[in-house]
C-alpha cells in the first residue's frame, strides 16, 4: 500500500494511518457527534488505485456520576413514589 486513511465525517477532513490496523484519533472521536457515526477506510496501491470500505458505529455518551440527568432512561423516583404515596392510603382508607 501507498497510503491508508479514514474519515469520520463522510471525507471532509481525513487522518492518515500506517499498515491495516490502529486507532481511531481520540480528538478525531471526540469532535463527531453522537449517533451513527460512519467510518470509512481508504487505502491507495502504487498503480494510483483508491479502495474504500465503510463501517457504522453508534456513539453513545453515558452521563458521568456527577451528571444530574437520570441514570435510568424514563425513570422518575418522584412518580414511583407518588404512585406508592396514593395506593397506600387508598388501602388504609378501605380497611378503616
Amino acid at each position: 500500500m501507498q497510503s491508508t486513511w479514514y474519515s469520520l465525517d463522510e471525507g471532509n477532513s481525513t487522518t492518515a494511518f500506517s499498515g491495516f490496523s490502529g486507532t481511531i484519533s481520540q480528538n478525531a472521536w471526540n469532535n463527531v457527534p453522537e449517533g451513527e457515526i460512519n467510518i470509512t477506510f481508504y487505502a491507495l496501491d502504487i498503480a494510483g488505485n483508491i479502495g474504500m470500505n465503510s463501517i457504522i458505529v453508534i456513539k453513545s455518551i453515558e452521563p458521568d456520576n456527577g451528571s444530574s440527568g437520570p441514570r435510568i432512561s424514563g425513570y422518575n423516583v418522584f412518580l414511583i413514589t407518588g404512585i406508592i404515596t396514593v395506593i397506600s392510603m387508598v388501602f388504609v382508607r378501605k380497611k378503616k
